[in-house]
């Protein structure tokens, strides 16, 4: 059974939220923005950790080292997502959650990281002979203890999350960060070589875990009492975990059997440098979002207000980003990471205009999750995995590394286009009112990349301290561009943020 500290702060608090329903629009909105605003910042807080960890291990360690611990990840996702069961979801969905759904959904997951670890062990001596890399079997057999301590966290915090609550989050997020950046960047002082990359892999879960279970204490018991609940929409579900998974990372195994351990390393740290724009400011969008749309679908309310609110700052937030790090991905990665990982700006260039795209991802699926249809975000994964895999068996071979990311840019138009089709349908969003929320923010960063085209040649031959101020004043330039147009655009979200600025200022003046 849960513990009395649960059962008094989560569970008390997500019943607050249900007593003051029915909720409007507005008001679902103010709290789903302020919990996604906390998220950003604390995804962006731990990103940096990640990213202190990454200077420093991209200094200490060599490319090579990282494309094999890529090979090990890339295998141990997959799996991973063959296993998936997102039970925290499904009881925030839940119309009353109980504790008997609790123990039901902390047995799932036990059992789900019990086998996952067991296959993964299995497969680790076949890998290890496909790629032609002994090393992977003690490395996937280590790694193999992150997804399960990621899936083991206390179910408790579905309470708050159905109440729009999400400092736990935070706090969770950002021990489990900071151990990780303490844990990596001591292995690699000390080791030299890809374990230290295993080991911030493997701390980070662990104190996670350990974090969670002291901010939603629980007692569990294993139960399966309540599994069909969950079962109907995990079905589903989980089966676009697997899909998307295969797309995101069978580019990287199907390169492995072609290029050097070395070039996938330059590959994927440009692969997951250019993933940061939406690793902290659209991933944390998912939870508010699905928590925010499940109490709308609650209370009868039409979310089309909404989706098109968020996509609009979604986009606003994703463009400028991924403008700068496309433009000048060179100086950056010389900057940051220094001469031997130079390859990886061509790579970086491109792959990350490709993330744009990604900003109606996040609202699409949490609104399928909260309406129970969850067999479309299968139907989006499914199209994905139709185009890209044949499309990067086919470019990888013909074109090696640049094949790859033809054949990603191939999949994201269609999932775009795919996407704004069901938006259309399920919010009934149509292609122009979306243009309509959208085309500001188009524009502005249509600007801004003219601006640093023309800027960019005055660094190119800067040495090392000129460039990293030629970097910074190049970015000031592009923010200060892409906002200004906004405004004489009347972006509206830009202007009420404005007004709300100057209204704090004149109160303290009072």
């Amino acid at each position: 059974m849960t513990s009395s500290v649960l059962s008094e702060t989560a569970s008390s608090e997500e019943k607050r939220s249900e007593s003051a329903q029915p909720e409007d629009g507005a008001a679902v909105g103010s709290r789903a923005a302020k919990g996604a605003m906390m998220l950003v910042v604390s995804r962006l807080v731990s990103r940096l950790f990640d990213f202190g960890a990454l200077l420093v291990l991209a200094r200490l360690l060599t490319p090579q080292d990282f494309g094999l611990v890529a090979i090990a990840m890339s295998l141990m996702q997959v799996v991973e997502a063959v296993f998936e069961l997102p039970v925290a979801q499904v009881v925030v969905r839940a119309h009353n959650p109980e504790p008997a759904m609790l123990d039901t959904a902390f047995t799932l997951s036990l059992l789900r990281g019990l086998v996952l670890a067991v296959v993964l062990g299995a497969l680790s001596w076949p890998a290890a002979l496909f790629f032609r890399q002994p090393a992977l079997v003690p490395l996937i057999c280590v790694l193999s203890l992150s997804p399960f301590m990621r899936g083991m966290m206390s179910p408790g915090l579905a309470y708050y999350s159905r109440a729009l609550s999400f400092r736990q989050d935070v706090m969770i997020e950002l021990s489990g960060k900071l151990a990780a950046l303490i844990s990596a960047v001591t292995a690699a002082i000390v080791l030299r070589n890809y374990w230290a990359i295993v080991a911030g892999t493997v701390t980070g879960p662990l104190v996670m875990m350990i974090v969670s279970y002291i901010i939603a204490p629980m007692a569990p018991r294993l139960s399966l009492a309540r599994w069909r609940e969950f079962m109907g929409i995990l079905g589903w579900l989980s089966a676009a975990q697997i899909i998307s998974a295969m797309n995101w990372q069978f580019d990287r195994l199907i390169l492995s059997r072609y290029v050097s351990p070395a070039s996938l390393g330059g590959f994927s740290m440009a692969s997951d440098l250019a993933n940061l724009p939406n690793q902290v400011l659209v991933v944390p969008m998912w939870r508010p979002l699905a928590s925010a749309f499940s109490l709308i679908h609650r209370n009868g309310d039409n979310p089309r207000g909404k989706v098109l609110a968020t996509c609009s700052i979604l986009l606003a937030l994703l463009l400028p980003v991924c403008l700068v790090l496309s433009l000048l991905a060179k100086p950056l990665v010389q900057v940051a990471l220094g001469a031997k990982w130079a390859p990886s700006a061509d790579y970086l260039g491109y792959l990350v205009l490709l993330i744009i795209p990604v900003f109606i991802g996040p609202v699409t699926s949490s609104l399928l999750m909260a309406q129970g249809r969850t067999r479309l975000n299968w139907w989006i994964n499914f199209a994905e995995m139709v185009v890209k895999l044949p499309a990067a068996v086919i470019l990888i071979w013909a074109w090696g590394l640049y094949g790859a990311i033809a054949a990603r840019a191939l999949a994201a138009l269609l999932v775009f286009v795919f996407t704004v089709r069901i938006l259309g349908v399920i919010a009934r969003v149509s292609p122009w009112a979306l243009w309509s929320h959208c085309w500001r923010q188009l524009c502005a960063g249509a600007v801004m990349a003219t601006a640093l085209v023309m800027l960019r040649p005055l660094i190119a031959d800067a040495g090392p301290g000129l460039l990293q101020l030629g970097v910074l004043c190049l970015c000031l330039i592009a923010g200060i561009s892409y906002g200004l147009v906004l405004l004489v655009l009347d972006y509206e979200p830009l202007r009420q943020m404005i007004g709300k600025a100057e209204e704090m200022v004149a109160r303290q003046r009072v």
